[in-house]
C-alpha cells in the first residue's frame, strides 16, 4: 500500500534512495569539514610550536648581540669625549 500525499504524489523507493543519498553526501560533507577543521589545526599548532620554541633562542641571541652592541656604542662615545678634552 503506497502513501499519497494531498498533491496526489506517491513516494517510491527511488525517492527514498535519493534523499538516503543526499543524506549521506550531506553526512560526508560535514565529515570532510571536520577533517578539514582538525587538519587546519594541527598546522597551526605546529607552527606555532616551531615559533615559540625557536623564539627563546633567538631572543638570547638578541640580547647578547644587543648588549654587544650597547657596549660598543659606549665606547665610542668615551672615545669621542676623550678626542674633545
Amino acid at each position: 500500500m503506497a502513501k499519497t500525499f494531498t498533491d496526489g504524489q506517491r513516494t517510491t523507493g527511488d525517492t527514498n534512495n535519493k534523499s538516503k543519498k543526499e543524506r549521506v553526501k550531506q553526512m560526508n560533507r560535514t565529515v570532510s569539514n571536520v577533517v578539514k577543521g582538525v587538519a587546519v589545526g594541527m598546522a597551526v599548532g605546529a607552527a606555532t610550536y616551531a615559533l615559540t620554541s625557536t623564539r627563546k633562542k633567538k631572543a638570547k641571541a638578541f640580547k647578547k648581540s644587543a648588549g654587544k652592541a650597547m657596549k660598543n656604542v659606549g665606547h665610542m662615545i668615551d672615545n669621542v669625549a676623550t678626542m674633545m678634552k
